[in-house]
This record gives structure tokens, C-alpha cells and sequence, in this order.
């Protein structure tokens, strides 16, 4: 059985649950958000205009005003509580750059950001969700409305799954402990590298006072013989053809400083191996984000990754990164963002114009809204 078989098999003893007679004539509730999040990014050494800007999971053409995301949120809750649909399309940069990750290219899912049916059971504390959804690991989100940068990380483009397909079941531990393990197709991926299924989890404890700790973790094997549209090999991006066995842990960490300034931490460590190479790759992210105002907050984040071994960014190195964000909220959904961001290798790692580099720097200048 194909992943995708499977996830239409749970799909359909979820849809066919919506079915049941306890929800038949009633009234289900109807919830709706649109967001948008535009960008127009300066590199340093100019690449051509609309080149891109490398190690960039996202945001990165060069002096080309673009649109990210525009992104249609849609869910539907029955009277009861217990089921529920959700469906995100959306058109943009973002939906191609992780359509051509896919190898399967599949013409429905480049459309859908996320989408997934539910059944919950608010007195057991448990919940199952089934579909399309954005990877439980990482503190960055795929709708970039909620995140403290304009720009995702190093972390977040180096080290970290995007979405998965699948299901996921969460269970209430306690008032203040959460658990959710997970069978998905793999990494930025529909349908699986091998025969099997991958598997992951995440634990959540909520500690207090605004203070909470994650760690999540995955299993699985990625990779393949034909490549993608943008070259490489599998949803997780192998610079090399072939297939290895993943392993990765996450932590995020969320601690308030004050009533107006949150610091987060997130840090991961992977492994692979297989044909299409061995190695590690890791690495740790600092945010700090104040508010100075209910209209103005600023941001930093400060960033080192390692791939050692190459599966991550095709050779061997150590990058680190800092940015410095301001976000000016022109009414309560809509926000004018700036970051200013350096990276920097201990390599040539970066290609620009004609030339390679171990440093890059960028403006990126965006517009979010949610409504």
C-alpha cells in the first residue's frame, strides 16, 4: 500500500464519521481568514534580477516585487464538536517552490497548503487529524502572518521538514501535558520514498507563566532516482540521487521576558544515511521579539547551522546568521515588515552573479495581513 492509499483510506473512515446521524440537518459552524504575504528582497553582489537569493527556503528572488502567499483558510466544525473539515488553498512563490520539491508534482496538493479531516473527542482529550499539514517540527510557521521575521532561518531552510501528508493522533496527557504521533509520506512529499510509511511525534508541556517546551522528532527514508523540478532528489531536497534513512529531533523552547519581549529557542540534530550519502546536520536558533508599542515590535534572531556531510546544502559547512526584524502594524491585520539579515559561511557556499561566496547580505521589505 502507497502512502497516498493509506492517507485515503483513514481519509475516508473520517469522512464517512461526518456522516453520522447525530449530525444529520444540524447547522455545522463556519469559520474563514485570508492572508497575504508579499516581499521584495535586495541581495548583496546583485544577482540578476528575479535570480535568486541561495539558502533560502523561501522569499528568494532578487529585486522582483513577488507574492509569497495568498492563502484562503476554511474550516468547518459540526454542532457537536467532534468532527471537523479544514482546506487551505493558495496560489504564489511559496506553492511552487514546495510543488517542485514533490516528485510526484501532484496538480491538486500544489494548490493546497493544507488541508485535513478531524475527529476529536473533547472528554477522552483526544483529537485525530488526517490530510495535508505543515510539519510539527520547527518554531517557524508556513503561514508567515504569526512568525517574528519576515525571513524563515537558517534552521528552518537547513535542518527541517515544510509539510507532510498524512495523519496525526494527539492525546491530553494532563491539563498541561500533550502528546502527537504521526504516519506521514515523508518530507515536502506525497507519496512515500520506499514501502514504508515515516513516523514521528511531538511532546508538549505547557510550564507556566507563558513558558512552554516542545520536543518533536522523525523517522523516515527520503530521497530517490529521478529528481525533481528543481534538481534535486525527493521532498527533502538530496543534492545527490539515491535514498537514506532520516532521523531528526527538535526542540523549541518558548520563555517571556517581560509582558511586552518573548525569546525562543530552537535547535535541532539530524542524521542520514544511504545511498544517497551520509552525514549530520544541526544546528540552534535564538529569537528575541519586543513590542514597543501595540503598532511597533522589533525583532533579532541569531542563527548556526552545520551540515557535516552534505545532505542538507550538497557540500560540507558551518553557516551562521543573524537578522534584525521591525514589523509596523499599519491597523490590527495588516503589517509593514523589514528585516536586515547576514549570513555567513566558513566556505564559498553562496552563489552570486558569476561568482561563489561565504558571505551574503540582504533587505527584504514585505507586507503581511490576515483577515
Amino acid at each position: 500500500m502507497t502512502g497516498l492509499e493509506a492517507l485515503a483510506m483513514a481519509g475516508a473512515v473520517v469522512a464517512a464519521a461526518l456522516g453520522q446521524g447525530q449530525d444529520k440537518g444540524s447547522a455545522w459552524t463556519l469559520t474563514q481568514a485570508v492572508s497575504v504575504d508579499t516581499y521584495l528582497t535586495q541581495a548583496s553582489d546583485r544577482p540578476p534580477v528575479g535570480g535568486s537569493v541561495p539558502v533560502r527556503q523561501f522569499d528568494t528572488r532578487d529585486r522582483s516585487p513577488r507574492l509569497a502567499a495568498l492563502r484562503l483558510d476554511v474550516s468547518a466544525t459540526s454542532p457537536c464538536g467532534r468532527f471537523g473539515v479544514s482546506l487551505s488553498p493558495w496560489v504564489g512563490d511559496n506553492a511552487d517552490l514546495l510543488a517542485d520539491l514533490d516528485p510526484d508534482r501532484p496538480a491538486l496538493l500544489r494548490s493546497l497548503a493544507e488541508g485535513t479531516l478531524a475527529f476529536r473527542d473533547p472528554k477522552a482529550g483526544f483529537s485525530l487529524e488526517v490530510g495535508k499539514f505543515a510539519s510539527w517540527i520547527g518554531s517557524e510557521s508556513l503561514d508567515n502572518s504569526g512568525n517574528d521575521l519576515l525571513t524563515r532561518g537558517l534552521l528552518y531552510t537547513v535542518a527541517q521538514p515544510v509539510w507532510h501528508t498524512g495523519a496525526g493522533a494527539s492525546v491530553a496527557l494532563s491539563p498541561r501535558l500533550g502528546a502527537t504521533a504521526f504516519a506521514v509520506t515523508g518530507w515536502n512529499q506525497t507519496s512515500t520514498t520506499g514501502d514504508r510509511l515515516g513516523f514521528g511525534a511531538q511532546v508538549r508541556y505547557d510550564l507556566g507563566q507563558g513558558r512552554t517546551l516542545a520536543v518533536g522528532s522523525i523517522h523516515s527514508e527520503e530521497g530517490g532516482d529521478a529528481a525533481n523540478r528543481l534538481g534535486s532528489f525527493g521532498g527533502a531536497g538530496f543534492a545527490n540521487a539515491g535514498r537514506a534513512q532520516i532521523d531528526l529531533v527538535d526542540l523549541i523552547y518558548v520563555q517571556p521576558l517581560g509582558p511586552a519581549t518573548r525569546l525562543t529557542v530552537n535547535g535541532d540534530y539530524g542524521s542520514g544515511h544511504g545511498t544517497a550519502g551520509s552525514g549530520t546536520w544541526g544546528g540552534l536558533s535564538l529569537t528575541a521579539r519586543h513590542e514597543l508599542t501595540p503598532r511597533l515590535a522589533l525583532a533579532v534572531r541569531a542563527e548556526r547551522v552545520f551540515d557535516h556531510g552534505g545532505l542538507r546544502l550538497g557540500q560540507s559547512a558551518d553557516v551562521s546568521s543573524v537578522t534584525l526584524g521591525a514589523s509596523y502594524r499599519l491597523d490590527p491585520r495588516v503589517a509593514l515588515r523589514l528585516d536586515l539579515r547576514r549570513d555567513w559561511a566558513d566556505r564559498d557556499l553562496f552563489t552570486l552573479r558569476e561568482r561563489t561566496a561565504s558571505t551574503v547580505s540582504t533587505a527584504t521589505l514585505g507586507l503581511t495581513a490576515r483577515f
